[in-house]
């Protein structure tokens, strides 16, 4: 474990698609290869100037490329042994298959294209193999025609959701069938990913389609004001040049140009860990409140055991490593937790201090001979807020809270869909907003595919995996729930009570008043009415500094997105036992669970910007 959260490795993933070699004449394989090559390799220069040009926010490690292919004889093969050629610049082979090796070996009709295929498996630094189904001689013609389709279309969708750049060989007409190139090459737009279009010219030579037909990029992040398009027909094209593959890997890669988002970024690269919390104001709020005191609201948990809590959920899936992203998760949990309690408690202090600061003004009239000593101690507790609300907003407490538990829970929920081989949507055309997810994103880039074979029992453990993170979600917001609730409920009465106060005061200073003459001839009862003044004056100040600790800490409002986001996660739990193998619909549910935990994240940090350090007043 490093001393500071980890700068992701440049990493990007080159999905490739394209016709099988029965539809690639063989005179313009040449040509077809060649330009895949010289793509690659002007890829792979324009990402290390753009790996150069933000080397701040990456780490110093050579970029890194992950061919992702289905591995069909043509286009697909092409790619991966042209990659393999270039591993000592970073290329890496991730193959998405639609059965198991030795099943979609079936597909190959030569020896030598099965062999091929064995090699480049075996040389495929990630392989996924996914539950595709054959047609069966007891099928149905309705049920078998849609079995071996469906198979191509989830590897073609699985690359798809892993590709940065979608590399495609294409003739420019129709799909055979399902999951066919024309049809993923539209699903590619739809989502907008950019496409590197290699133009097969079935009527021409080896020596490639003419000038309109050349290379090009088909993007709707060409134009100026991005908007969706349905086709990869309607997509912008623009001919591939050095130039514009530069403007393309610096479009991806890139942290986001707002100043402070890169601030923030560099400042999160740059925290350390600790091992206690300095500020205990909020524990000791809690064990006010009632609860136990316990020795770990005082100390800090380590980022490498928070990230083995991560591993512990991936494990069961039989995913492989995911120690990347493990790390990252570890470090963001630990850096929320810790400055969530500071700036919990410096927002307690301060409305402590200010109730404080109205007392001893209170007092003052009360006991005028020690006046100048009690006028001192509101000074202090004055001067205490000053120092603690402008050091907690140099030190961007607040934000640097509520950012890095952004990125621990955008980690722990692509951690479901890495699980099921794929990657959530991105913000393209349009670039990350906010450095949080462009730092989840970059982790998750350098994470890569999963290998393993979702079969019936691979699935099944990584349903498994699935439903225990799930689990372990709801345990969180439940137990948050009742916490805050608790927390909530007891500073309201406390609030109405000092508020019950106040009027009982009022009352006897109303009764007690005509009567000031006769009580000053009494011991200590002639100090009666200046008692009652003090009263009145803190009593409302200390109600108002729970109400303020109310409103600040959210208590109310986290209670209730903490039991709607655990109610959404039972339900999607249910919904996940109840999928025993379909891996289109666990894919499905993994997507509406992240969405679910993320959509919680980004109400609770809408609030939650709301709320920063402030004097109260």
């Amino acid at each position: 474990m490093s001393e500071h959260p980890p700068k992701p490795r440049l990493a990007l993933a080159i999905g490739v698609i394209g016709h099988r070699a029965d539809r690639l004449p063989p005179a313009a394989q040449g040509w077809v290869k060649a330009e895949i090559a010289k793509v690659l390799d002007e890829i792979a220069v324009a990402t290390a100037q753009a790996h150069e040009t933000y080397r701040a926010f990456f780490s110093p490690q050579s970029p890194s490329f992950s061919i992702v292919t289905g591995l069909a004889d043509g286009a697909d093969t092409m790619a991966a042994e042209i990659a393999l050629e270039r591993a000592a610049r970073g290329f890496t082979l991730a193959a998405a298959l639609p059965f198991a090796t030795e099943e979609y070996a079936k597909d190959f009709k030569a020896d030598s294209a099965k062999t091929k295929l064995s090699e480049l498996v075996g040389r495929a630094n990630a392989c996924l193999e996914l539950p595709g189904e054959r047609r069966l001689p007891g099928d149905s013609d309705a049920e078998g025609s849609r079995k071996e389709p469906q198979s191509y279309e989830a590897t073609g969708l699985t690359v798809l959701s892993q590709a940065d750049i979608l590399l495609a060989v294409w003739d420019g007409g129709p799909s055979r069938g399902r999951g066919g190139t024309t049809e993923m090459l539209s699903v590619a737009a739809r989502q907008g990913i950019p496409v590197i279009h290699i133009h097969v010219n079935n009527e021409k030579s080896s020596a490639g389609p003419p000038e309109a037909e050349a290379t090009c990029l088909r993007w709707s992040g060409l134009t100026e004001f991005p908007v969706s398009v349905n086709a990869i027909e309607d997509a912008p094209r623009q001919i591939l040049s050095g130039d514009l593959l530069r403007h393309l890997i610096d479009r991806l890669v890139r942290p986001p140009v707002n100043p402070d988002e890169r601030k923030s970024l560099s400042d999160y690269l740059g925290e350390r860990s600790r091992r206690f919390h300095f500020r205990p104001e909020f524990p000791l709020l809690m064990v006010l409140s009632g609860r136990r005191f316990l020795f770990k609201d005082l100390s800090s948990t380590e980022p490498f055991i928070l990230a083995a809590r991560l591993t512990a959920f991936s494990d069961p899936a039989r995913g492989g490593d995911v120690s990347t992203m493990a790390t990252a998760y570890g470090w963001a949990d630990a850096i929320g937790s810790h400055f969530a309690l500071a700036y919990r408690s410096a927002f307690v202090s301060n409305f402590v201090l200010a109730s404080l600061a109205v007392m001893f003004a209170a007092l003052s009239v009360l006991f005028p001979g020690n006046k100048p000593a009690l006028v001192f101690l509101e000074m202090v507790c004055i001067g205490l807020i000053v120092v603690n609300t402008n050091f907690g907003r140099r030190r961007r407490w607040h934000r640097r809270w509520f950012e890095a538990r952004e990125v621990a829970e955008r980690l722990r929920a692509v951690l479901l869909h890495w699980m099921l081989g794929i990657r959530p949507a991105t913000f393209f055309p349009i670039q990350e907003p906010t450095w949080t997810g462009w730092y989840a994103r970059a982790i998750l880039r350098e994470q890569g595919l999963r290998s393993g074979w979702l079969a019936s029992e691979w699935v099944a453990a990584a349903r498994f995996a699935m439903v225990e993170l799930l689990r372990d979600q709801c345990r969180y917001h439940l137990s948050n729930a009742q916490r805050m609730e608790h927390l909530e409920r007891w500073l309201e009465r406390i609030g109405f009570w000092l508020f019950i106060g106040t009027i009982i005061v009022a009352v006897v200073a109303l009764c007690v008043w005509p009567y000031h003459s006769f009580l000053e001839k009494f011991y200590l009862l002639h100090l009666l009415p200046e008692a009652l003044l003090f009263l009145s004056v803190w009593l409302p100040a200390a109600a108002t500094a729970a109400y303020g600790i109310r409103i600040f800490g959210d208590f109310e409002g986290i209670c209730r997105r903490s039991r709607r986001t655990d109610t959404t996660l039972q339900q999607l739990i249910r919904a996940i036992q109840n999928e025993k193998s379909d891996l289109a619909a666990l894919r499905y549910h993994a997507a509406a669970a992240a969405d679910a935990m993320l959509g919680d994240v980004e109400s609770w940090r809408l609030a939650a910007e709301n709320h920063n350090l402030a004097f109260p007043h």
